[in-house]
């Protein structure tokens, strides 16, 4: 039965990771300053910056490319709307 509480404690720090001066999964020695176990390799999340959220889709802006034929087209309706009407 001890053994199942053992495994059940070195399974429950790993998935935690919390931040000890040994490596939860190998008990290897932890050295300042290394996010990761220089034995097994796991990582210590709690080490880890926080990742910053995935900006939403972005909106398509208008450019010049479209913007200036639009214009161009606008201007040319007012001219002829004065020629028709004046």
């Amino acid at each position: 039965m001890s053994e199942i509480t053992d495994v059940d404690t070195r399974a429950a720090a790993e998935i935690d990771h919390v931040t000890q001066a040994t490596c939860p999964r190998c008990e290897a020695e932890r050295l300042d300053g290394v996010p990761f176990c220089t034995t097994c390799h796991l990582r210590f999340v709690a080490d880890f910056p926080p990742v910053p959220p995935s900006p939403g889709p972005r909106r398509r802006r208008l450019t010049w490319k479209l913007l200036l034929p639009l214009v161009a087209l606008v201007a040319a309706a007012t001219v002829v709307a004065f020629v028709l009407v004046g």
